[in-house]
């Protein structure tokens, strides 16, 4: 049998190019054992074009449905576990840029740290308006906060750890210097350590798009493992370019926000009714917010 132990998932839907220009760059890498390429059911010709790509280290897996980035990944989790049992496997989104050297040394953190689920280095992102590289897991009113356009931007700051909490040292057995725990870390590029994610379901189907980094944080917090960040590792994030090349508007991309996260509220931070019914409201003046905004930017152009 073949001795797996880091796999790369990338996940495509209608984007084909930029799938492709990742998955030639990584296939280079030595870190990885195996590229799995997960095709989320697209419309277009992706199907064909990232078939071309299988061969020796890369393998090309096809969703029947699109249920979205957290059912798209599972299809490739699941298979990493099952079927080539591997151990770690690196989630990268198309739009992302990063290092062979880099998940090289994730991987050797995750080994001498077992207590380890999720690893990710530090985000820079190019055109943003500046993703955190991790949060803790808020309280509902917070974390409705961070669901709202304008909100997040003025209070980023509140939402998020402190830029001195990324120079905490925290021990363990491979580096002294440049590792700290924290809740939640982007979906954009992470490693995963299999058995755990396996043994926690992956993550939720229910969840479309947006939040699924929350839904993946609770789980792991509430089995009693842990994530964390290198704060001096980074990769580049090219501001969700694959996400607004298929919703270009922001309003469409809002509403998908908003039911992603009333639904971590009802099912994970079970708020009571008044709160369901403060988010609600909260999110029909941030719909507002956002088409108002897109008439302004059309009068602009």
């Amino acid at each position: 049998m073949e001795n797996i132990k880091t796999v790369c998932i990338v996940l495509n839907y209608n984007d084909a190019p930029t799938a492709i220009k990742l998955v030639r760059k990584i296939q280079k890498y030595k870190a990885f054992d195996k590229i799995i390429i997960v095709d989320n059911a697209s419309t277009d010709d992706s199907r064909e074009k990232l078939g071309m790509l299988a061969g020796t280290n890369t393998m090309f897996l096809r969703s029947k449905r699109n249920g979205g980035y957290g059912s798209g990944n599972n299809i490739g989790l699941k298979h990493a576990y099952e079927v080539l049992h591997a151990k770690y496997a690196v989630i990268a989104n198309p739009d992302i840029d990063f290092c062979d050297e880099d998940v090289i040394y994730m991987s050797r953190i995750m080994d001498a740290n077992s207590d380890l689920a999720v690893i990710s280095p530090m985000m820079k992102e190019k055109g943003g308006f500046g993703t955190a590289p991790a949060w803790p897991l808020r309280d509902w009113f917070h974390e409705l906060c961070a669901a709202g356009p304008l909100m997040r931007r003025l209070f980023k700051k509140l939402l998020n750890y402190p830029a001195s909490y990324y120079k905490k040292t925290l021990y363990n057995n491979y580096d002294k210097k440049n590792l700290v725990y924290v809740d939640a870390v982007p979906g954009a590029f992470l490693m995963v350590r299999l058995d755990i994610i396996n043994a926690l379901g992956g993550y939720d189907e229910k969840m479309f798009l947006y939040g699924e980094e929350n839904l993946l944080a609770y789980k792991i917090k509430n089995a009693g493992a842990r994530s964390a960040v290198i704060t001096d590792r980074f990769y580049i994030h090219n501001c969700s370019s694959s996400i607004k090349k298929l919703f270009s508007s922001l309003h469409n991309r809002q509403k998908l926000r908003e039911i992603s996260t009333l639904y971590y509220f009802k099912k994970y931070l079970r708020i009571n009714p008044i709160e369901y019914a403060c988010a609600v409201i909260f999110f029909k003046i941030t719909a507002l917010e956002t088409l108002i905004g897109e008439k302004i930017l059309k009068i602009k152009k």
